[in-house]
């Protein structure tokens, strides 16, 4: 055993705070599943950007010394795109242009700002945060009045534009409503100078650190990427005196993490919750001597186990640590940057071993030796109703559980095997069971198995695939019309649409279903579908969407299904206008919409006359309230938007086929805001 050797070294500690509904949302979507940062300019140091053929998460822990003070941007859309899905709308769908202007706080043209649009999520609007939002690849560079244009754009609703410019914080455009026959015009993207994040770096011996390498990261649009995924939004170093400055921060959920060598690591959270937008903030830094703490990593054998990433993070109160490694060849690695009155807890990963969490380790423990497990797998075989094996099919992992049904997990796979065999693998113990999927054939589930550290591997699985049952129907409109082009689909039982717009954009994990469209007479076919009870849910542009719930379909084997003919209710409508307490109109805010019977729940965005609209409702009452970021150029306390928001509610009543054009909603004074 070695003793661990004295080295100073720096590091970064965090301390997040986020509002009370930011922890919600992040709270909800760690229920599905399990420090990424922009970058800003400043007038002190800078690192290239990794190459564009490298890992686009990999960013150097090691500072770099001997750089001149200047700070190193990395795009909004490299991090927000690497945290989320591509948006691929259906190849009928309907397409419109949308422009406007980028303009600054003084209503000047911004020249060469960068308009970048992603589908967003209606239930997170007001939280920044990149696993909720889907990438369209398109986007739009403003000429030289501020002016844009994007053409090609999908319908649809939630639209979020994103404005980058070198000499502006990021800002966001959210809610945007693209509809099929008008053009999104007059859209105005207003750029603020941002917030300025700044401090010194000294040693706990006096005197300024200069090199020290500075990361800013955005906390929020990254929380939802595991720790080895996470890379800064903007990295300096600190200059002669050891000053750092971040300019241009928008986010409001930041960390700021230090490492310098030869001292010990340190981050630090802000947070803005509780402020209106984000505000200049110092954060200085005095950095104790640093620990090297030196181990391996090995099998159940006692082999080394190379490229494993060790992570550890002090368990300190008032900052935080943090002290990264990779072992090499043999095993062995050294972190770095380590305190010596600090417990760490440690978390080692690597590609087909489980992760192996050390709860609590000091740097006067020597050498430490890391025993990492295999992942494990399990075998068998997909088949057809007749018993012959299915040559290309897809399985998805679900997890197991008493009393109900699986739970589909983030890992889908292709397999193409002439005899239909299969090894699924790196898989941590647990209960399990698969979902398999072929052309042609009804989805089944597999046995649930177990998958424990044993000698011997589960049985192998047998997974057969039926034809399943057919559902035929039609649909027609109020007046009895057929209705071509009606989107059907399949959903689970009594399925709440709502709650499928909260996590729907959060991650992979969806519900298995069907969707068709109604030919030229109005008629449907849904085919191959697995035995069961569930949801048919109808929509179509001018009419009031329907859902049938309790529809029993069982194997085409057994019985034929009774046809389902449904008819769409005339849809509603609700337009208005959006003021102030002065009565003046308030252009790009927020309108939420929401029916307590339906669990109905959308938002729009006013157009730059105040103006907003809501069609395809169904018959019954809806609350609507304005949701501003702020008024004019006074920003809302995020903490007073729900008020205000309240204090603007309006409920209102629609008939089928009705509209109510004149809605007028009203926000209440702001002078005690910010």
């Amino acid at each position: 055993m070695r003793s661990a050797k004295v080295k100073r070294t720096k590091a970064l500690a965090p301390a997040l705070g986020f509002a009370s509904i930011a922890i919600v949302v992040l709270g909800a979507y760690w229920l599905l599943t399990s420090d990424d940062s922009r970058p800003l300019e400043s007038s002190h140091v800078v690192q290239s950007i990794p190459d564009k053929g490298a890992d686009p998460m990999v960013v150097p822990e090691v500072p770099v010394q001997g750089l001149q003070p200047k700070q190193m941007d990395i795009p909004a859309t490299e991090l927000s795109t690497s945290a989320s899905k591509r948006y691929v709308a259906a190849s009928d769908t309907p397409r419109r242009r949308i422009s406007g202007r980028i303009l600054n706080e003084k209503n000047e043209g911004v020249p060469d700002c960068k308009v970048t649009i992603y589908k967003g999520n209606p239930m997170l609007m007001s939280v920044n945060f990149a696993g909720s939002r889907q990438f369209l690849g398109i986007d739009a560079t403003s000429g030289p009045d501020g002016s844009f244009e994007m053409s090609e754009v999908p319908i649809g609703r939630d639209y979020v534009l994103v404005g980058e410019h070198p000499d502006y914080a990021q800002t966001e455009l959210m809610g945007l409503h693209l509809q099929a026959k008008r053009d999104l015009t007059g859209v105005i993207l207003r750029m603020e100078g941002g917030a300025t994040v700044e401090g010194a770096v000294t040693s706990i011996h006096g005197g300024p650190i200069e090199g020290a390498r500075v990361e800013l990261f955005d906390a929020i649009a990254t929380v939802q990427l595991p720790p080895e995924q996470r890379r800064p939004w903007k990295i300096v170093f600190t200059d002669i005196n050891g000053d750092y400055a971040f300019d241009h921060v928008s986010a409001t959920s930041l960390k700021v993490r230090v490492l310098a060598q030869d001292y010990e690591s340190q981050s630090r959270m802000l947070s803005f919750a509780l402020d209106a937008r984000a505000s200049d903030r110092t954060v200085d830094f005095e950095l104790k001597d640093g620990m090297s703490l030196p181990g391996r990593v090995v099998d159940e054998q006692g082999r080394g186990i190379p490229n494993v990433r060790i992570e550890a993070t002090s368990l300190t109160k008032d900052y935080q640590g943090t002290a990264i490694a990779q072992s090499d060849r043999s095993g062995t690695f050294l972190l770095d940057g380590m305190g010596d009155q600090n417990y760490y807890q440690l978390r080692a990963t690597a590609t087909g071993y489980s992760n192996k969490i050390e709860p609590k380790v000091h740097t006067d423990e020597g050498e430490l030796l890391i025993q990492m497990e295999k992942r494990l797998l399990v075998e068998g075989q997909v088949v057809d109703h007749t018993g012959a094996p299915i040559r290309s099919y897809t399985l998805t992992l679900m997890r197991a559980a008493k009393n109900r049904d699986p739970l589909t997990l983030n890992d889908t796979r292709n397999f193409s095997s002439p005899d239909g065999r299969f090894v699924f693998d790196n898989l941590d113990p647990g209960d399990y069971a698969l979902e398999a999927r072929a052309k042609g054939l009804a989805p089944s589930w597999s046995e649930s198995f177990a998958i424990l550290r044993q000698d011997e591997p589960p049985q192998p699985l047998v997974i057969t695939l039926g034809r399943g049952g057919t559902l035929r129907g039609s649909v027609r409109n109020s007046r009895g019309e057929s209705v071509p082009g009606a989107v059907i689909r399949l959903n689970p039982n009594n399925y709440l649409n709502t709650l499928h717009v909260i996590f729907s954009h959060l991650s992979d994990v969806k519900e298995p279903g069907f969707k068709t469209k109604t030919d030229e007479n109005g008629a449907f076919v849904l085919s191959n579908i697995r035995a069961g009870v569930y949801q048919i849910a109808a929509t179509d542009t001018g009419s009031a969407p329907v859902t049938v719930n309790d529809v029993s379909i069982v194997d085409d084997e057994t019985g034929t299904n009774a046809p389902l003919n449904i008819k769409l209710p005339a849809g509603s409508a609700i337009a208005g206008l959006a003021r102030d307490s002065n009565s003046q109109v308030i252009p790009f805010c927020e309108i939420q919409i929401h029916n307590k019977k339906s669990a109905f729940l959308g938002s729009a965005t006013t157009d730059a006359f105040g103006r907003f609209n809501f069609d395809n409702l169904a018959e019954g009452t809806y609350t609507l309230m304005i949701k501003p970021d702020r008024i004019g150029s006074k920003h809302i306390n995020p903490l007073m938007k729900l008020m205000y928001a309240q204090r603007s509610e309006r409920e209102i009543f629609v008939a089928a086929g009705q509209t109510v054009s004149d809605v007028e909603l009203y926000l209440p004074p702001i002078e005690q805001t910010n």
